[in-house]
């Protein structure tokens, strides 16, 4: 665990805490593909070696919670230590999409904030199922704020907050979602593509505790803990063929440094080692271990 300071920001004030949680991959080399499975194809991201990093960041004191799962783990799989404080709320993205885990932080007094799955069955007020892409065109304005149900089993109760984007940035993400359908063999379907012009966020916040405005603004701090995970992995390193071994320490409140050559074979130790015995790093996990980062 790392923390600081809280910062008094009003926004995030209105919640005892403010929870970030993102997950980043790191490509091993094959000789641990034992021990940290990737998913095997052919592209860098999914590598035969791999490991991935959980990370969440607590916003209002920089508190930071890691843990490390093989590459191919699922980031809903992820385990940080909880649970998460009454009154505070937690944002993460698509990976961690669960109407089962956002009951579990209503009924423990937790707020959530989420992107909206698009596949997720949304339900209007009088319980009918609503077509998305009906329910946001047939609005008279460029912003949408509805209670609604989640999920054909669970109608979680929900509020539902879109907004239209600019053209430029509607285009742009159907330039991505063509090249992601082609890369992987499939057709984007035209709902997809028409749903690209809107942002959309679903929520457990009550109105009068965060606005749809307020909501667009808190949905984009998940990008500081990508600039975070961009910041562990480009730091720069004295010479230019080191590596980085990122170790827990055994106390969790930093991350020490161990710089070996390139050319060297680094000691990875075992679960057992006792950098793994620290808060948020269980020693009974048989895969985690140390973060290896190559320098640009």
């Amino acid at each position: 665990m790392i923390t600081a300071e809280p910062v008094a920001i009003p926004l995030l004030e209105r919640f005892t805490a403010v929870y970030v949680q993102d997950s980043s991959t790191i490509v091993l080399p094959e000789v641990f593909a034992a021990q940290w499975h990737g998913c095997g194809g052919s592209t860098s991201s999914s590598a035969s070696a791999a490991l991935k990093l959980q990370a969440r960041m607590e916003m209002r004191t920089g508190r930071l919670d890691v843990q490390l799962q093989e590459g191919r783990a699922s980031d809903r799989a992820a385990v940080l230590p909880g649970p998460l404080p009454a009154g505070a709320l937690r944002l993460a993205d698509l990976g961690y999409w669960s109407l089962e885990a956002f009951a579990a932080l209503a009924h423990h007094q937790v707020f959530w904030l989420s992107r909206l799955q698009i596949q997720t069955a949304v339900y209007d007020a009088t319980g009918a199922r609503q077509e998305l892409l009906t329910l946001l065109e047939s609005q008279p304005t460029d912003t949408v704020e509805r209670a609604v149900a989640l999920g054909e089993r669970q109608r979680l109760a929900a509020r539902l907050l879109a907004v239209r984007v600019p053209q430029d940035v509607a285009e742009t993400r159907r330039r991505r979602l063509r090249k992601a359908a082609r890369d992987k063999g499939r057709p984007v379907s035209a709902t997809r593509l028409a749903l690209a012009a809107w942002t959309m966020f679903v929520t457990n916040v009550p109105p009068e505790r965060l606005t749809l405005r307020e909501a667009l603004v808190l949905g984009r701090l998940r990008w500081q803990i990508e600039l975070l995970f961009k910041l562990w992995k480009s730091h720069p390193l004295e010479g230019s063929r080191q590596e980085a071994i990122l170790l827990p320490s055994t106390t969790f409140d930093s991350f020490p440094v161990v710089f070996r050559s390139a050319h060297s074979t680094p000691a990875w130790p075992s679960p057992t080692h006792p950098c793994f015995h620290a808060r948020g790093v269980s020693s009974n996990a048989p895969h985690q271990s140390p973060i290896r980062i190559k320098a640009a």
